[in-house]
């Protein structure tokens, strides 16, 4: 009977994932974004959340059973009956968020303290970001999901968020119009900042510049829980990671400083552990994922629009010159 428990619980497992691929196809990239964050915020019927909370569930009255209860609903592979079972699996047009809320969890799995940054993330760039192609960044959401990244960050070692806490303090000290809520917008209203240099080149203590090392260095960062994410180790991950980043944009010295303060972090198993929380490690993979999926629509909307930036800044040096 034990084995047969473990079978039924292994299928689970498989349907669960099959409903979620399903519901993935369905919805489209950016609907699954949409839909996770409407589970998380306000209990909302994302499809994939409730075909995989109904999984979940039976697979937990399964392995509750397993202690010496009855197994042979397992045993004659008839699912054991739950209290909201019909609520749970219902059309979501046709259930209340009050019988979902008390039927299951509003999330689909346990997070990892990854969480609130991909939450931010997906709340700065939209579906059509979260679809792979950022038009324009909320800043406020961003800003504070650069903030989340960084704290965790440390969890791992190395101070590892230092590297993005600088560039942090200098957006959220930048001279720029606050009360532009679009990040490129927000940007452009720091042109003026740039007259100190005779615009030849970004002020240092800008947001403009932060910009760009942001985007440089959440590049390799991606990057690097992307390849933590397929499994690979953490030395691994972040030596190609690196070389295919922020290593030609680092000069001799920022090399050795960085590779040194990468070489300060734990093996992937630990490195996950220190921020994974209540989630199991396939959960913090889930996660990994999820953040990978938003950070590389992030990167290549801040590089592009420092490229807009730039010829921004030779516009107006032109016309500076003419003065």
């Amino acid at each position: 009977l034990g084995s047969v428990e473990h079978l039924a619980s292994d299928l689970l497992d498989v349907q669960r994932d099959v409903e979620i691929i399903r519901a993935r196809i369905e919805l489209g990239l950016g609907g699954r974004f949409l839909g996770r964050c409407a589970s998380t915020i306000c209990g909302g019927d994302d499809p994939t959340v409730v075909a995989a909370n109904a999984a979940r569930q039976r697979k937990g009255s399964l392995r509750a059973r397993a202690s010496g209860g009855d197994l042979r609903a397992a045993a004659s592979g008839k699912e054991p009956k739950l209290v909201n079972d019909a609520a749970i699996t219902a059309s979501p047009s046709a259930t209340s968020l009050g019988a979902l809320d008390s039927a299951r969890p509003c999330l689909s799995y346990n997070h990892c303290l990854l969480w609130p940054v991909v939450e931010r993330f997906e709340s700065a760039i939209g579906p059509a970001g979260a679809a792979g192609e950022a038009k324009e960044v909320q800043r406020e959401p961003f800003v504070d999901g650069l903030q989340e990244y960084a704290t965790l960050l440390d969890k791992m070692g190395g101070s590892m968020g230092s590297y993005l806490e600088t560039n942090i303090k200098k957006l959220r000290n930048s001279k720029a119009d606050k009360g532009k809520q679009g990040y490129r917008d927000w940007l452009l209203s720091e042109l003026p900042v740039h007259e100190a240099k005779g615009y030849r080149e970004y002020v240092d203590d800008s947001a403009w510049m932060a910009n760009l090392w942001l985007g440089w260095t959440l590049e390799f960062f991606v990057e690097f829980f992307a390849l933590l994410s397929e499994g690979k180790e953490t030395k691994q991950s972040a030596d190609a990671a690196y070389r295919s980043t922020l290593y030609a944009h680092h000069n001799f010295f920022q090399r050795n400083a960085f590779m040194a303060a990468v070489g300060r972090l734990p093996k992937r198993e630990d490195l996950l552990a220190s921020f994974k929380g209540a989630a199991s490690l396939r959960d913090t993979e889930r996660d990994l994922a999820s953040f990978v999926a938003l950070g590389r629509p992030i990167v290549k909307f801040c590089l592009r629009t420092n490229d807009m930036l730039d010829k921004r800044l030779q516009e107006e040096r032109k016309a500076f010159m003419k003065k």
